[in-house]
């Protein structure tokens, strides 16, 4: 007997587990959630009692400053309010010092991204590639070596350049509030300019304090990371040159460049022949080429070498269903339906493992889920293949369910993002059926 699915979007859980009933704030009864309704519906409410506060904090603040400018309650109102919009230009502006330090340094800057969830946009400001996603409470610069000499001062100055762009910020605000020919005097800077310097104050302190973040794809905080540098070795310099080859890799792949991809990581593995990224990039563009079990026993090899519950280990996991998916052979979708199952429970906010999770669904007669997810998938991805593929299999969703000419709408799409997309000739095959039938 199978366990309860999530009762807020009907997901089941993978088999020999289930979803664990949470209470729901002020109330008694109790809910099954899979991680990621729990994840986005705590998101939600974040966002909402920010917006509350800043709905009812600054007028409230306001109003109560107006009638006393020395009322504690009022400076606090207001205070807390501003500090939810500092915050996040605090974020920006931290993002913003490790990306120009990386590049004043000769550093590959490849993105920065705020925050975390679902992407609302991702587009080119400023010089530099971003992505914001719905939650952004949080940032990464991802920057890598161009060359190999002075690589751990370098990484140092790129560390430190996102807590000094918060307090040359900081300090500049400061200045230019602060009353002109009198002694520095903190009382005496206007409130929203004390709140800004607390602000980019707790971001430095933050960011500074050294302790591992298990559940980011970030090793550890600014501070956590420059501790490790005072123990660097020749293998970390390598694992960072090998991760340049990787991004540039990945960067090609999202832009449709096969031929430079193929470039990047066959040059990446001539010289770092065992890592897993650059071996990964390897079976994806077999994948590309037609070469589907060859791709699948790659993705198997490597998945071996992952310690199980990382996000590497189930990326391989995705990987491994989508090459099941592409085999169309009946006896790997049980594989299939579960490996993508365990890769969208840890990570759903990636477009490639939803939509892996989305087509499994659907290649099971669950259609209504699957195109759900598909749909999100699409949204969000950046490469044209990857979206033909979520195309193709909304098509074969539309004509499995007799809606014949959605399908061939859809695999026009799809054909016309990418041609060369391997299941084409699967969507065509669906539609021929259906006209026989």
């Amino acid at each position: 007997m199978s366990a309860p699915p999530c009762e807020t979007c009907g997901r089941e859980p993978r088999p020999g587990s289930e979803f664990t009933p949470a209470r729901r704030s002020f109330r008694t009864a109790c809910r099954r959630e899979c991680p990621e309704c729990t994840r986005n519906r705590r998101g939600r409410r974040l966002a909402w009692l920010i917006g509350l506060q800043l709905a009812v904090g600054v007028p409230l603040g306001a109003l109560i400053l107006h009638h006393d400018p020395d009322a504690p309650a009022g400076k606090l109102f207001l205070g807390l309010s501003l500090m939810q919009i500092y915050l996040l230009l605090a974020i920006v502006s931290h993002e913003l010092g490790h990306a120009c330090a990386a590049r004043w340094l000769g550093w590959r800057v490849f993105l920065i991204r705020i925050g975390s969830g679902r992407v609302v946009w991702r587009g080119r400001c400023l010089g530099f590639d971003w992505v914001w996603h719905q939650w952004p409470w949080d940032g990464q610069t991802q920057v890598v070596p161009a060359r190999a000499d002075g690589m751990r001062p370098r990484l140092a100055a790129i560390l430190l350049g996102g807590v000094a762009a918060n307090a040359l910020i900081a300090a500049a605000v400061g200045w230019a509030s602060h009353p002109a020919d009198t002694e520095w005097d903190w009382q005496a800077l206007p409130l929203p300019a004390q709140w800004f310097l607390v602000t980019n104050a707790g971001v430095v302190i933050t960011n500074l304090w050294p302790r591992r973040l298990p559940n980011s794809t970030a090793a550890g905080t600014d501070g956590y990371l420059l501790l490790s540098l005072l123990h660097w070795k020749a293998v970390d310099q390598n694992r960072l040159q090998a991760l340049r080859h990787a991004l540039e890799a990945g960067a090609c792949f999202e832009a449709g460049d096969e031929a430079g991809m193929r470039k990047w990581y066959a040059e990446g593995l001539r010289l770092f022949p065992e890592d897993a990224n650059l071996l990964n990039f390897a079976a994806i563009d077999r994948l590309n080429r037609g070469e589907v079990l060859a791709a699948r026993e790659a993705f198997l090899d490597l998945l071996k070498l992952q310690p199980a519950g990382t996000p590497a280990h189930q990326l391989f996991l995705n990987n491994v269903a989508y090459a099941d998916l592409l085999a169309d052979q009946p006896e790997l979708l049980a594989e299939a339906d579960d490996y993508s199952q365990q890769a969208f429970a840890t990570l759903p906010q990636v477009p490639a493992v939803r939509g892996t999770r989305g087509s499994v669904l659907v290649m099971r007669g669950k259609y209504e889920a699957g195109c759900q997810l598909l749909r999100e998938a699409r949204a969000g991805n950046p490469q044209p293949g990857q979206k033909a593929a979520n195309d193709c299999f909304l098509a074969v969703a539309a004509i499995r369910q007799g809606r014949l000419a959605e399908g061939r709408e859809l695999l026009a799409r799809a054909r016309a993002g990418d041609p060369k997309c391997l299941l084409l000739g699967r969507v065509e095959r669906e539609l021929a059926d259906a006209g026989a039938a």
